[in-house]
């Protein structure tokens, strides 16, 4: 049995427990619904996982011509699937065989949301669209679900009764928090902010609905996950979709360059443009992104007299120390940290008083060796440790090929892909590959000369996906590869435009930098 399967497992004797009793004559649906009309839930699937002696159920969405959302506890590496297309309203069922199977994973975790690929298009076609993630579903929103005809039993347990008829049902965005610790311990691998949760006076969904869709308009928000064995009696879950919208269109197209006007997962894209080239126009926040959990990342602030604030990032590499970009420091500013931006978190901001220590070398090639030339990054001192565990150093003899970044992402992109500043309360991670720089290093000669005299003599590797970026208020945060930090977030190769260009990470492998970190924190 995979991990993701044993986790559904646990889940499902938890929360879902779809119990072997003798049932009462109480018929439910998805309790209190309704048979779905004839042009209801055409994209609905019905998903069959068998080995040949049993059969496990579960609901799914088709979402392109060959491609199924759903949730990643369906799947089980141990039977073969099936997906029963156009299952409702019947007249034009087919069934076609599961080839291939994605579950989204960060850090070698799995998340609870899945895609499957049909072994070939069906006949007829029925499509869901993906949500327009700039206005994500929200508390006190109504959506539609669908699942298929349970009952209860003596205890209230719920027990499938019906699996060839598909019932639909409305519910309203509820608030999760009194389930917090269940979801948590049911999927411990998934941030609880990817989450949200519905419920409705009378209805409840059961088990085998799960990754099922949850609808508003022609749209899908959420895949469900789960809800209490007995009925009725809390909050049902669901996985955002636009949390993995990036994931789910590289998986289907490939990495294709996805830049919609639209809001990435995590934030997203707008209108108008950053214009200049200075250094500080070239200063950032994530695009394309997730919500995610970093415990070791800080939220900087640089505060004015005036209570003006320009936003940072930074990583915890000891139990005092953080790391993060020199520019981030403002003249005439005051820094604080907050080194609790998790999730359900308390707010934990301190006051930075320790002197800023930035390295700094001799500019050797002028004739005045008392010029000193400054690098961007910078080591912050708390005022008293922490008890947050902090990010590794980089292990320097095995480079990653793909790091992530992470944000409080809020820069879109909208006609022409222009970039506007913003922000959002949510941490955001997106993984990015790393690249050759030499074109960014020419996009600077060309384009940045001041950038380019005082960025060439610092080191630095650089960072390019279709459809990810940094943007501005991100720099400082860490470029991680599992739990190890290898850069630092320091500037973008296209102020004006997003998903253009590389972005910048200060290299912490170079010796220079790494002799420094080293003698600064011991």
């Amino acid at each position: 049995m995979t991990a993701m399967a044993s986790l559904a497992l646990l889940y499902f004797l938890l929360w879902v427990g779809v119990a072997a009793s003798t049932p009462v004559d109480l018929q439910k649906r998805i309790y209190n619904g309704v048979l779905c009309g004839q042009t209801d839930r055409l994209y609905h699937v019905r998903l069959r996982a068998t080995d040949g002696t049993s059969t496990s159920l579960c609901g799914g969405s088709l979402i392109h011509d060959e491609w199924i959302l759903t949730a990643a506890h369906c799947w089980d590496d141990s039977r073969t699937m099936y997906a029963d297309v156009n299952f409702h309203p019947g007249n034009e069922k087919e069934t076609l065989k599961i080839t291939r199977h994605e579950i989204y994973t960060e850090n070698s975790k799995g998340h609870d949301i899945m895609l499957l690929k049909l072994e070939k298009k069906p006949k007829n076609i029925y499509k869901i669209d993906l949500p327009d993630c700039s206005t994500d579903i929200k508390l006190n929103d109504k959506f539609k679900v669908s699942g298929y005809v349970h009952g209860v039993d003596a205890k209230g347990v719920k027990v499938l009764k019906d699996y060839n008829v598909l019932h639909c049902t409305d519910m309203t965005v509820a608030d999760c928090s009194n389930i917090k610790t269940g979801i948590q311990k049911c999927f411990p691998n998934q941030p609880y902010g990817n989450f949200f949760c519905g419920q409705e006076a009378g209805v409840d969904t059961a088990g085998g609905d799960s990754g099922s869709g949850a609808v508003v308009g022609t749209k899908i928000y959420g895949v469900y996950n789960g809800s209490n064995k007995y009925a009725c009696m809390a909050p049902v879950m669901f996985t955002r979709v636009c949390d993995y919208i990036t994931w789910i269109n590289n998986t289907i197209y490939g990495r294709v360059f996805y830049c919609p006007s639209s809001r990435s997962p995590g934030g997203g894209f707008s209108l108008s443009g950053v214009t200049g080239s200075s250094v500080t126009d070239l200063q950032k926040r994530i695009i394309g992104g997730r919500r995610c959990e970093r415990q070791y990342h800080v939220r900087l602030r640089g505060v004015a007299a005036d209570g003006s604030w320009s936003p940072c990032g930074g990583s915890l590499i000891s139990n005092r120390w953080i790391l993060t970009a020199a520019h981030c420091l403002k003249p005439g500013r005051t820094m604080f940290a907050n080194v609790s931006v998790t999730p359900g978190s308390p707010a934990q901001e301190v006051q930075i008083t320790a002197e800023p220590v930035i390295y700094v070398e001799k500019d050797n090639n002028n004739n005045n060796n008392n010029n000193d030339r400054s690098h961007d990054i910078m080591l912050l001192q708390l005022p008293s440790p922490t008890d947050i565990k902090p990010v590794g150093l980089p292990d320097c003899e095995h480079l990653p090929k793909i790091v992530q970044i992470a944000g409080h992402a809020a820069t879109t992109g909208g006609p022409g892909n222009k970039r506007k500043p913003g922000k959002s309360p949510a941490l955001h991670c997106a993984d990015i590959d790393v690249v050759d720089c030499e074109d960014l290093k020419k996009t600077l000669q060309q384009n940045f000369q001041e950038v380019y005299r005082v960025k060439k003599y610092q080191h630095w590797f650089c960072g390019q996906t279709p459809g990810i970026d940094i943007c501005y208020g991100d720099s400082g945060g860490g470029a991680v590869y599992g739990d190890k930090i290898y850069g630092v977030i320091s500037f973008l190769g296209d102020p004006k435009y997003v998903c253009r260009k590389a972005s910048a990470f200060m290299d912490l492998c170079n010796p220079e930098y790494t002799a420094w970190i080293s003698k600064t924190i011991t």
